[in-house]
């Protein structure tokens, strides 16, 4: 099935409240509801050693799916333009497929000119702060706090 179908057949249960404001708020309560039963679920199953519940996490991604159907409805754009704006961002964002530099530079809200200035200190930052994660700190060593202090100053 493609994301327009879906959204096509999936809006002929959607209540209009009769404004943006309220429409959207619909959405926004809506993903949060269902995303936090979706939460429920794994907490159960990961926390309180409860049976895995395949069945429900489907049904309660579906939920989510369904409101954010609703939110591009509400903005009056198909679906798949939605997905199609998400993979263009995180083809800005991961250029070469994830890691966590690129996950905590979000180069997609970096001007083009900065990424190559700002890449190299940020890449040695990571690796010293791997480094230093590591290492027990005992009497008479440097705090964690100037840590990141001396780490954090090798960016800005």
């Amino acid at each position: 099935m493609k994301l327009n179908e879906y959204q096509s057949l999936a809006m002929r249960t959607a209540k209009d409240m009769g404004s943006l404001d309220k429409n959207l708020l619909h959405v926004a309560l809506g993903i949060t509801s269902d995303a936090g039963e979706l939460a429920d679920n794994v907490k159960k199953y990961v926390v309180y050693g409860g049976a895995y519940d395949g069945d429900n996490l489907i049904e309660e991604l579906g939920d989510c799916l369904w409101f954010i159907a609703l939110g591009a409805k509400t903005l009056g754009l198909p679906l798949e333009d939605i997905a199609r704006y998400n993979v263009e961002k995180l083809k800005k964002r991961y250029p070469n497929g994830y890691n966590d530099v690129d996950a905590f530079m979000r180069w997609d809200k970096v001007d083009k000119p900065v990424v190559p200035v700002v890449m190299q200190p940020i890449q040695e930052v990571e690796e010293e702060f791997l480094t230093l994660n590591t290492k027990e700190y005992e009497d008479g060593e440097e705090e964690p706090s100037n840590i990141f202090t001396r780490l954090f100053s090798k960016i800005s």
